[in-house]
């Protein structure tokens, strides 16, 4: 009985509020903890978040203020990060795959960083190398999370499918604004 009353009063302090309902945050909480150990076990499903957060970066932006703005494709991409580095301490400490460029990925960085010495905004300059830097290590979790060619056909086809629903959008809203037809 008690526990009615609880939940009464909880979901009257979350209408009172303007919050969103208590089942509902406990259901996306239960969602995210879901695909987080299905993604511990087929590290595949991180990668095709992140391909579909990189074609939804730009619609979808949490902080647009900021020097650089924070999209939906860094969100899922520092979700993976933390997964694979959670990966690596339960499953054990597996050597990472290397590709064979690292020399030139080092080289290519160095000479990034050192021309932000010459620059007249360093900071801008430097934010943008580091969001480089961070980004290619996406190439890294390519490496080590695609096991077969079948898992990159999987990966290329939820991006052709997100591309189609994002095209027919554009094609949606071009029909029906018929300032864009001029």
């Amino acid at each position: 009985m008690g526990g009615i009353f609880l939940f009464l009063f909880l979901k009257w302090v979350t209408w009172a509020l303007g919050v969103p309902p208590l089942e509902w945050v406990a259901l996306g909480g239960a969602g995210v903890v879901f695909f987080l150990i299905r993604s511990i076990q087929y590290p595949l499903l991180l990668l095709v978040l992140i391909a579909v957060g990189s074609l939804l970066g730009n619609l979808i932006l949490v902080f647009e203020g900021g020097l650089i703005p924070f999209s939906l494709f860094q969100i899922f991409y520092l979700f993976s990060i933390g997964v694979f580095i959670l990966r690596w301490f339960l499953l054990g400490f597996t050597p990472i795959k290397k590709t064979g460029f690292e020399l030139e990925l080092a080289l290519f960085f160095g000479l990034i960083f050192l021309s932000i010495l010459w620059t007249p905004d360093a900071e801008r300059a430097f934010w943008h190398a580091m969001r480089m830097l961070t980004l290619s290590g996406l190439l890294f979790l390519l490496v080590n999370w695609i096991e077969s060619p079948r898992q990159i056909s999987l990966l290329i086809l939820s991006l052709i499918a997100v591309g189609m629903v994002l095209g027919l959008l554009a094609v949606y809203h071009t029909i029906n604004n018929p300032m864009a037809i001029l």
